[in-house]
Protein backbone atom coordinates (compact mmCIF):
# COMPACT_ATOMS: atom_id res chain seq x y z
CA UNK A 1 0.00 0.00 0.00
CA UNK A 2 1.05 3.50 -0.21
CA UNK A 3 1.36 6.36 2.09
CA UNK A 4 -0.83 8.53 0.86
CA UNK A 5 -3.87 10.03 2.76
CA UNK A 6 -7.31 8.75 2.41
CA UNK A 7 -9.61 11.23 1.67
CA UNK A 8 -13.41 11.23 2.98
CA UNK A 9 -16.00 13.11 1.15
CA UNK A 10 -18.42 15.63 3.07
CA UNK A 11 -21.19 13.45 2.92
CA UNK A 12 -18.86 10.77 5.16
CA UNK A 13 -17.70 13.20 7.41
CA UNK A 14 -21.37 14.24 8.05
CA UNK A 15 -22.17 11.12 9.00
CA UNK A 16 -19.46 10.47 11.03
CA UNK A 17 -20.14 14.22 12.57
CA UNK A 18 -23.78 13.48 13.02
CA UNK A 19 -24.21 16.72 11.19
CA UNK A 20 -26.22 17.83 7.50
CA UNK A 21 -23.71 17.60 4.89
CA UNK A 22 -24.59 21.25 4.17
CA UNK A 23 -23.46 22.08 7.23
CA UNK A 24 -19.86 20.21 7.10
CA UNK A 25 -19.43 22.29 3.61
CA UNK A 26 -20.61 25.76 5.12
CA UNK A 27 -17.62 24.96 8.44
CA UNK A 28 -14.99 23.60 5.61
CA UNK A 29 -16.15 27.07 3.91
CA UNK A 30 -15.70 29.38 6.51
CA UNK A 31 -12.80 27.15 8.50
CA UNK A 32 -10.76 26.47 5.57
CA UNK A 33 -10.22 22.84 7.02
CA UNK A 34 -10.27 20.90 3.84
CA UNK A 35 -8.61 19.89 1.19
CA UNK A 36 -9.67 21.65 -2.44
CA UNK A 37 -9.83 19.17 -5.33
CA UNK A 38 -10.93 20.40 -8.73
CA UNK A 39 -13.88 21.38 -10.01
CA UNK A 40 -14.75 23.08 -6.64
CA UNK A 41 -14.96 19.91 -4.77
CA UNK A 42 -13.74 19.00 -1.26
CA UNK A 43 -12.51 16.46 0.60
CA UNK A 44 -10.68 15.57 4.21
CA UNK A 45 -8.35 13.32 5.60
CA UNK A 46 -8.80 11.85 8.92
CA UNK A 47 -6.69 14.81 10.51
CA UNK A 48 -9.04 16.99 9.11
CA UNK A 49 -12.09 15.84 10.82
CA UNK A 50 -10.51 16.10 14.10
CA UNK A 51 -9.53 19.18 13.31
CA UNK A 52 -12.97 20.40 12.20
CA UNK A 53 -14.84 18.64 15.09
CA UNK A 54 -12.28 20.59 17.73
CA UNK A 55 -13.36 23.85 15.51
CA UNK A 56 -17.07 22.98 15.38
CA UNK A 57 -16.89 22.40 19.21
CA UNK A 58 -15.17 25.71 19.38
CA UNK A 59 -18.24 27.86 17.74
CA UNK A 60 -20.93 26.32 19.99
CA UNK A 61 -23.02 28.98 21.65
CA UNK A 62 -22.35 29.20 25.37
CA UNK A 63 -24.66 27.98 27.35
CA UNK A 64 -26.17 29.75 30.38
CA UNK A 65 -24.08 28.58 32.96
CA UNK A 66 -21.49 30.24 31.18
CA UNK A 67 -22.61 33.93 30.31
CA UNK A 68 -21.52 36.24 32.90
CA UNK A 69 -24.20 37.98 35.20
CA UNK A 70 -23.47 41.69 33.66
CA UNK A 71 -24.50 39.94 30.26
CA UNK A 72 -27.52 37.79 31.32
CA UNK A 73 -30.38 39.88 30.67
CA UNK A 74 -32.53 37.70 33.02
CA UNK A 75 -30.53 38.11 35.96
Amino acid sequence: MSDLPRYRTPAHVAAELGIPVTTVKRHARVSGICTRLERRRIAFTAEQIEELAAWIEGQQSPTFENVPAELDAFA
